[in-house]
C-alpha cells in the first residue's frame, strides 16, 4: 500500500493501515506516555508521519502525555505524494489524520540553489518554505537548516539542533 500512496493525487481525502488492527510495541507507547517533548521529524508526510500517528494507541498515549508536540518539516515536497502541497496543508493532514495537536513547527528558512533546485524541480519536488509566522494557529519557526555540503536536500544535524534547543523554551 506503501507504494499506491506516490500514485494518488494529493492531498489524500483517506488512509488506513493494514490490518487495521495492528498494534504499536508496548515500548513505544511507554516511551511517547514517559516523553516531555514528542519530535516528529521529518519524512514521507503520509507514509512515515502520519503512518505512525494512525495507530489509536499512539494517538492516545501522545495526548495522554500531554508532552509538546514539535513538527520538523520536510525540506521538500516530495514527487507523487505531496507534489503541489504547501507546509499548510502537511500540518492539516497531520491533524486531520493523525489527531496530533502539533504545538509548534520547525521550517527550513534556507532556500534551494542552481543544480540542486533544478534537479529536484525536474523530479516534481518544491522547497516546502513558510512566510508566515503561524499555520492553522501554530507558531512557527523558520531556522537555516539546509546542509550545504548534502549532496541533495537534508537538514544539518548541528543546525537541527541548535533549532530545536531554542525552540523548547517557548513550549
Amino acid at each position: 500500500g506503501e507504494t499506491a500512496v506516490g500514485s494518488c493525487r494529493p492531498p489524500l481525502a483517506r488512509l488506513w493501515l493494514e490490518p487495521r488492527d495492528a498494534e504499536p510495541l508496548p515500548e513505544a507507547v511507554l516511551a511517547l506516555l514517559r516523553s516531555d517533548l514528542v519530535i516528529l521529524s521529518p519524512g514521507s508526510l503520509y507514509t512515515s508521519t502520519i503512518a505512525n500517528l494512525l495507530l489509536p494507541e499512539l494517538q492516545e498515549a501522545v495526548e495522554s502525555s500531554r508532552a509538546p508536540v514539535l513538527y520538523v518539516a520536510n525540506l521538500m515536497t516530495e514527487p507523487g505524494e505531496t507534489a503541489g502541497l504547501d507546509l499548510e496543508t502537511h500540518v492539516a493532514a497531520i491533524a486531520a489524520f493523525g489527531r496530533t495537536k502539533i504545538s509548534a513547527i520547525i521550517a527550513n528558512a534556507t532556500p534551494l540553489q542552481g543544480d540542486m533546485l533544478a534537479r529536484y524541480q525536474e523530479e516534481g519536488g518544491e522547497p516546502l518554505l513558510s512566510v508566515s509566522d503561524r499555520i492553522l494557529g501554530i507558531p512557527v519557526y523558520r531556522f537555516p537548516l539546509l546542509d550545504p555540503e548534502a549532496p541533495m536536500a537534508r537538514h544539518h544535524p548541528d543546525l537541527l539542533n541548535q533549532a530545536i534547543r531554542e525552540v523548547l523554551p517557548r513550549l
